[in-house]
Formats: structure tokens, C-alpha cells, sequence
């Protein structure tokens, strides 16, 4: 007891040997240290890889020995990556219990799937020793869609839709800046704020009415809430329902800000450095879900409710994800799905 004990407060730099010749140091007890070097390379869950056994090495990005221009984070992510190949049998099994206990939970809700057209990241602005995150479900180190995020979605695409319907058109940047250095709420701001109050003014409903948004803008009243009330609709976590045709489930990806003085100086609140073609650039990598990668969502309805509102919502939410995308770098192609046949 008493040696066990030491070994857990005794706690220091253990060289950890992994596949290939590699040295690399774990900053844990003595006693978890063996545990580690003996089995990290059989744990299959990257959510628990991620969240307690990063290599000292890997957090700091240090060079690797005897390579040049080689970051030990790069080489890190993609050994991870290669933990998930999709013709492994048991990854498949994982899967399909993981899809299979998932329905059980959502009996009665409006289900569908989709398919990621392009790569995955949610949840990269999450806390993590890497810099950059991924939403993973803790049990499995799967990767999960919160609910939370996917209500977001919908709620602003049904937003949308209704502003769309008065007539309220998109913003350009200058308009934008100008609302922004007046500090007053935009067309689209206003309206939001105006759904979502305890009671609809006069002149709301008015408007409503002569657009023909009456019952669309009650739907998304009742389905999200207002102030005053919560929302109808459960929107529920999306799980993996199918891995892709080929490769792996997870890819490493990286983005290169170019002007690393002018964003630190911008977030320090210091003076602000203007960008220049003379700073040097600094890769990032980070973990995304490979395309083609299937997902099963499910939007259920609270006792007392109609389902045709679940209904609703799930059709306003598929419409989200096939034409805006959900998560980090939409812009770019990330998260945009398309429809499962």
C-alpha cells in the first residue's frame, strides 16, 4: 500500500516507449505510467487518449529527433488517425452498437440521416492542451453532434426562413460595420428578439399577417421557446450511423494563420501590430471527421405537444445542414451533409 501510494504522489518525466523507436514522456504517477506503456496502444477511445494521455512532447509541438521540419504534433494526430481505419471489423461493431442503443433512447421522435459531403469539426474552440478541439462522446470516443448545437442550427435557419418571408434581406459587410459602430441591433436582431418575447407586439403580428407568416412564425415560437418558456421540440445528440466507403473515421487537417503578431497583439488587447507579408506563418494541425462519415439525428416533441412539430423541426434542420453546414468552417466546405438514399 504504502508503495503504491509513493507511486502515485511521486509524479515526473516516464519515457514511455510507443510504436517505432520514439521516446516520449508522459508527465503521470509512476504506477499509471507502467499501466500507460503497456496498454495505450490497445485503448480505442480517442476521447480518453485526448482528454488524460497527451504526450509532453505533442503539447509543446516539439521538434521530432533526427527529422527536419517534423512536429511531433503532426505525427502524434496521425497515429491516432490510424486507430480508426473503417475496414476494421470490431471499429464496425463499435459502431453499429453505438447507432443500435442510440435509437432505443428516441422512441417516437422524427429520425433521418445524412452524409458529410466534406470533413467535420465540431467543437474546434474547445478547451484543450492542443489548441484546437473535437466534440467526442466520452463513453465511446465517438464523435457526436450536441443537440445543443444542432437546435442553434435550426433555430437560425428557421430564422432565416421567417425574415425571408417579411422581406427582410441579408446584410452586406459595410452594412453590417455600420450596424456594428452604431452599437444598434440589426433588421435580423430585432425580429429574433421580437419572436422570442413573452408577448407578440401589435405591430408584429401585423406584419406577420399581411406576409403570410402567422403560423410559420407560431411554430417556431412553440418549437423554441421564448423568454418566458422553454421550447417543445428535444433535439438529441446525432451519433455516427455509418463509416465512410474508405480511409480512416478521422483525419488531420491543418490551418496556417499568416499574421501571428497581428492576431496575438489583436487578442492580448495590446497595440495592435498591423498584419504583414513578412511574418512568418504558423500550422495548426487539428482532428476532423473524414467525409462521408453518416450521422442519425433525432428531434423529439415534450408530452402534451403535437409530433407534426417535431416534424417541422426536423425538416427545417436537414434543410440546415444540406445548405449552411453545422460546425467550425462552414465557409470553407466543412460540415455541409447531404441526404441519405
Amino acid at each position: 500500500m504504502g508503495r503504491n501510494r509513493g507511486g502515485r504522489e511521486q509524479r515526473g518525466r516516464n519515457q514511455i516507449t510507443q510504436q517505432g523507436s520514439s521516446q516520449l514522456t508522459y508527465l503521470l504517477p509512476q504506477d499509471s505510467a507502467h499501466v500507460v506503456a503497456s496498454r495505450i496502444s490497445e485503448c480505442r477511445n480517442l476521447s480518453l487518449i485526448l482528454a488524460r494521455y497527451i504526450p509532453q512532447q505533442v503539447v509543446e509541438n516539439s521538434d521530432v529527433a533526427n527529422t527536419r521540419n517534423v512536429k511531433w504534433r503532426d505525427q502524434w494526430l496521425k497515429e491516432q488517425c490510424r486507430r480508426f481505419v473503417v475496414t476494421d471489423s470490431e471499429l464496425k461493431k463499435h459502431i453499429e452498437s453505438t447507432h443500435r442503443r442510440w435509437k432505443l433512447t428516441i422512441s417516437n421522435a422524427e429520425r433521418f440521416e445524412a452524409r458529410s459531403l466534406g470533413r467535420l469539426v465540431v467543437g474546434l474552440g474547445g478547451e484543450s492542451v492542443l489548441e484546437t478541439s473535437l466534440t467526442l462522446q466520452f463513453i465511446t470516443g465517438l464523435p457526436i453532434i450536441p443537440g445543443s448545437a444542432l437546435k442553434g442550427l435550426c433555430r437560425h435557419y428557421a430564422l432565416f426562413t421567417i425574415a425571408a418571408g417579411l422581406g427582410i434581406k441579408p446584410l452586406s459587410a459595410a452594412e453590417l460595420r455600420g450596424y456594428k459602430e452604431k452599437k444598434k441591433p440589426t433588421p435580423l436582431q430585432e425580429l429574433d428578439e421580437a419572436l422570442a418575447a413573452v408577448e407578440w407586439s401589435s405591430d408584429l403580428i401585423e406584419e406577420l399577417k399581411k406576409a403570410n407568416q402567422v403560423e410559420v412564425a407560431g411554430q417556431f415560437r412553440t418549437i423554441f421557446g421564448s423568454t418566458d418558456y422553454g421550447g417543445a421540440c428535444i433535439f438529441y445528440d446525432a451519433v455516427v450511423s455509418a463509416l465512410p466507403q474508405s480511409g480512416m473515421l478521422f483525419e488531420v487537417d491543418v490551418m496556417t494563420p499568416h499574421f501571428v503578431k497581428y492576431y496575438n497583439s489583436a487578442n492580448a488587447g495590446k497595440q495592435i501590430e498591423p498584419p504583414s507579408d513578412n511574418d512568418s506563418p504558423n500550422p495548426i494541425n487539428f482532428l476532423t471527421v473524414a467525409a462521408g462519415t453518416e450521422f442519425a439525428f433525432a428531434v423529439g416533441v415534450r408530452r402534451g405537444f403535437d409530433k407534426s412539430l417535431a416534424e417541422q423541426a426536423a425538416k427545417w434542420l436537414k434543410t440546415a445542414l444540406y445548405e449552411m453546414g453545422i460546425g467550425a468552417k462552414t465557409a470553407a466546405g466543412y460540415g455541409v451533409f447531404e441526404r441519405v438514399q
